[in-house]
């Protein structure tokens, strides 16, 4: 409600070209370690939040357009490491009940989160959201850096016919 109507596109513009170089940049970094580049993207994204938060009551078109660009080019890469964790972690057999375990803990929390979107906002402010979204990143990070060490010294340890019967285990 804060970013001019008229400045939409070129946000939609900027932040596709910004997705691009993240991509890129994801694209190299994912080569070497899953386990490193999970934990710094979220803890990047939960830091953006932060700031966004420390400068959106003296400049909140600025924090606005902030977000918007941080929510559309670094939200489909952290949505994307997420998956690539959960693929890595599960094996083909495991993976479908794993998947549906995953949906539906995520709808549950989609709805929680509207339910905290819908109310934190009138008590406290808009503003509000925004620690409440960096901590969100960094316990969803924390978790998947958990989930991607695991994974990487399972596959270093693990012969691959054992590495279903030990995901089974955990």
């Amino acid at each position: 409600s804060s970013m001019d109507a008229a400045a939409r596109p070129l946000m939609i513009g900027m932040s596709g070209g910004l997705w691009l170089l993240l991509a890129a940049i994801n694209f190299h970094f994912r080569r070497r370690s899953l386990a490193l580049l999970v934990p710094v993207a979220f803890g990047i994204s939960a830091v953006l939040m932060l700031i966004d938060f420390a400068v959106v009551g003296s400049q909140p078109s600025m924090a606005s357009m902030a977000f918007f660009l941080q929510t559309n080019a670094l939200g489909p890469i952290l949505g994307g490491l997420f998956w690539l964790v959960a693929s890595n972690r599960l094996d083909p057999r495991s993976a479908r009940a794993g998947f549906g375990q995953i949906l539906a803990a995520w709808t549950l929390g989609g709805l929680l989160g509207a339910i905290a979107a819908g109310q934190l906002p009138s008590w406290f402010g808009i503003g509000a959201m925004l620690p409440v979204l960096a901590v969100l990143n960094l316990m969803a990070g924390s978790l998947l850096w958990q989930m991607a060490r695991l994974s990487a010294a399972n596959e270093d340890a693990l012969p691959n016919e054992t590495i279903h019967d030990e995901v089974k285990r955990l």
